[in-house]
């Protein structure tokens, strides 16, 4: 899979980057635009670096053909413990042994939530709202039905009080009427 520095144009050396930045480098700003026209320009064919860039793009290839088969992986790894001792054959084993077991919780747990188990169903939910719905309009209807009673209360007192006062400043008329013609007798 790896191509030589001379096969390859700068806007296939571009689409390249692009693709490896995305997915793994995440460079943004100047270190992305440095990097990429290094990578177009300068770095040679035997560089570390452009090496490191044309891996990264055949490992996303190579995933990408063996999307179908996940058991590769493991098959792999498998047989780069045995080859090489950089990790201890045990150690790899439990690595191993634990992806494994948690991608086959993830498929329980994934079952699970097709078959609906400690989740209800969407017409449940849709039930359960409508039932809150109702219970909070008629909360609603309640308040307004109190907030009416009071305000007709209120509008009974304030006519109570309009009308005890206009019999006080009708008394007071009276009584300074009176006093009036007392004091002219």
């Amino acid at each position: 899979m790896e191509k030589s520095d001379n096969k390859l144009t700068r806007q296939e050396k571009a689409t390249i980057f692009e693709y490896v930045n995305d997915l793994y480098l995440k460079l943004k700003g100047n270190k992305k635009k440095q990097t990429k026209a290094s990578f177009k320009d300068s770095w040679k064919e035997d560089n570390l670096l452009f090496i490191m860039m044309m891996k990264l793009n055949s490992s996303y290839e190579m995933w990408d053909n063996h999307e179908e088969n996940p058991d590769w992986i493991f098959e792999r790894d498998i047989k780069l413990a045995k080859d090489t001792s950089s990790i201890p054959k045990l150690k790899h084993q439990r690595m191993m042994s634990m992806l494994r077991q948690n991608e086959c919780d993830m498929e329980v747990k994934l079952e699970e939530i097709k078959e609906g188990k400690g989740y209800i169903s969407e017409e449940q939910h849709k039930e359960e709202m409508k039932k809150q719905l109702e219970e909070q309009q008629e909360l609603i209807r309640e308040q307004g039905d109190r907030v009416a009673k009071l305000r007709i209360l209120e509008k009974a007192l304030r006519e109570k009080l309009d009308a005890a006062n206009r019999r006080t400043e009708a008394q007071k008329l009276y009584y300074e009427d009176q006093m009036k013609l007392l004091s002219s007798d």
